[in-house]
């Protein structure tokens, strides 16, 4: 029995020892070697998107030297922004990405998020609907970066998208949801259709309303028909 156990702790040394010298290799070793295998984009990312794990896939078939090394290469890309935009399937890169988010000197008003965003869908180029305190009209507004604020976030929303009225007391609380999700500049919804500022948009109809409603006169003669 005595010789089974020391040939087990023999085991878990060696194999202790092996998973040490792989994180070595993986550290110091790979990271110095060049390597074309980078993480890929899920989504077309716009300037200032913070990076996060949903962002980034892991390119398939690669070897596990590439593997070791993009573990590391992992670290340097969460949690920063990126630089230019980049297409979904595009390789992202550190040198792509910063510290800190750069909104080109854009006017912006914060609005503070409890919680962590889902960073797929809370993001630089979501677009949001803000309420202020017991106001029934909402605004919307694109969001330019999220940032940490202490234990919150704070989302930097574009200010010139909403109107004197939409920042309220101090004291009233303001509420943001997603109204459209991120894509492409060319893919927007223009400014002037943007929520429901536009009564006559189909989309927006509600039963409730009389017009959209049929008569029952309207309803008689269709049957008659």
């Amino acid at each position: 029995m005595q010789r089974i156990s020391h040939q087990i702790t023999t085991g878990r040394m060696i194999s202790a020892g092996y998973a040490a010298l792989v994180l070595v290799i993986a550290f110091y070793v790979i990271p110095n070697a060049a390597s074309h295998v980078h993480y890929l984009a899920t989504r077309y990312l716009g300037t200032n998107t913070r990076l996060a794990s949903s962002l980034l896939v892991a390119p398939g078939k690669i070897s596990l030297e590439d593997r070791l090394r993009l573990a590391r290469e992992r670290s340097e890309l969460e949690g920063r922004y990126l630089k230019q935009p980049v297409d979904g399937g595009d390789a992202i890169t550190p040198d792509k990405v910063s510290g800190w988010p750069d909104v080109n000197g854009e006017e912006v008003t914060p609005v503070e998020i409890d919680t962590e965003p889902d960073w797929m869908i809370m993001n630089q180029g979501t677009q949001v609907e803000l309420s202020v305190g017991d106001k029934a009209q909402p605004e919307y507004a694109h969001v330019l970066a999220i940032v940490p604020s202490g234990n919150k976030w704070l989302a930097l929303l574009q200010k010139k998208d909403l109107g004197p009225t939409s920042f309220g007391a101090p004291k009233e609380k303001r509420t943001l949801r997603i109204w459209v999700l991120p894509e492409k500049p060319a893919q927007l919804i223009p400014e002037k259709s943007m929520g429901p500022r536009n009564p006559q948009s189909p989309a927006r109809e509600s039963p409730s309303d009389k017009d959209a409603v049929p008569k029952k006169s309207e309803v008689r003669d269709k049957k008659q028909k």
